[in-house]
């Protein structure tokens, strides 16, 4: 027969919360949680696969060739990471502290924040050379170009798709087939960041990752899309993005870009520059130029979707616990 556990004093249920605590939403919200009090970012991961890749694709190869070495340059990253996940598993005193460790790594929150409000703050002091700098930190390409306006656009569309990727995303396949998922989704998504096929020479060498990551987007952006929906209640903005899905080159995250450029109204797309190669994107959703305003206010309505999918994960193991009486 199982003892219960009840403090006296309060009421408490203990084991009702350490049941809660070791179910997969309760790790999600424990590794969110940390998320947002500790800066965590992959910039150094990226920068190091992006040294690889200039090592093994310097340009000028026969796209066969490239596609290749596109190949040989995963193994190199994902043989070596599987052997750590499997030192891990077998090392880890409690295979919920292994679920939490290797999504914590997949989660990207706090470092998001705490850029965007540095940005919006310089951008409002007319200090540009420091909005460009802070901004660098979540851009992937060259900023010292960048205009008060460019600059706040740049942020506006990065702070959206560093939070589906860093959130969305690994939680969806956390969720669905468990911490091994969340983790090579991370990194994944961080080697298409550094052989990103917007750059010309990467076009036949980060195919393979472009095509996997996309495959991985497919089920998490209409989550996403959802949470935006109940966040700000803007059916007219939801159908109109899907009109942006259909022009932008990577349809899923122009499906998220276009919902917020139309609940917004502001203007998003239009070329920018990857490492020194100028690339012309369409320009989609409202008519206003982003502001520094605007920053905040995406940030506001990306922060209150990933609060309320947190919430929704807490009443579906409630629930699940109170019928069936098992975690998730």
């Amino acid at each position: 027969m199982k003892t219960t556990y009840t403090s006296l004093e309060t009421g408490i249920n203990w084991d009702q919360i350490l049941t809660f605590a070791s179910s997969r939403p309760g790790i999600v919200l424990a590794a969110l949680l940390t998320a947002m009090a500790i800066p965590l970012s992959a910039n150094l991961f990226c920068m190091l696969f992006s040294r690889l890749r200039e090592r093994v694709n310097p340009g000028g190869l026969h796209p066969s060739t490239a596609s290749l070495y596109g190949l040989i340059a995963n193994a190199v990253i994902l043989l070596p990471a599987g052997a750590l996940v499997w030192s891990m598993k077998n090392l880890a005193p409690q295979e919920q502290l292994y679920d939490y460790l290797l999504l914590l790594f997949s989660l990207e929150f706090a470092t998001v924040r705490s850029c965007v409000h540095e940005v919006s703050f310089r951008l409002r002091r007319n200090d540009l050379p420091q909005a460009r700098k802070a901004a660098s930190q979540l851009l992937l390409r060259e900023t010292s170009k960048l205009s008060s306006m460019g600059t706040a656009k740049a942020v506006a569309e990065s702070q959206i798709l560093h939070i589906f990727q860093g959130y969305y995303v690994p939680v969806f396949w956390y969720l669905l087939l468990g911490p091994e998922a969340a983790f090579f989704t991370a990194l994944l998504i961080i080697m298409s960041h550094a052989f990103s096929i917007k750059l010309a020479v990467n076009g036949d060498f980060g195919s393979l990752n472009a095509f996997l990551v996309r495959l991985l987007y497919l089920p998490a952006a209409p989550v996403m899309l959802v949470f935006l929906l109940l966040a700000t209640f803007d059916f007219r903005a939801a159908g109109r993005s899907l009109d942006h899905m259909r022009s932008h080159p990577v349809r899923l995250t122009g499906l998220l870009l276009g919902f917020v450029g139309e609940h917004l109204d502001i203007s998003l797309g239009g070329p920018r520059f990857y490492q020194g190669q100028k690339i012309r994107y369409i320009r989609f959703g409202g008519k206003t130029e982003p502001a520094p305003v605007h920053l905040d206010q995406i940030w506001r309505m990306l922060r209150n979707s990933v609060l309320l999918s947190a919430l929704c994960l807490i009443a579906w193991q409630v629930l699940h616990q109170t019928l069936l009486g098992e975690p998730l």
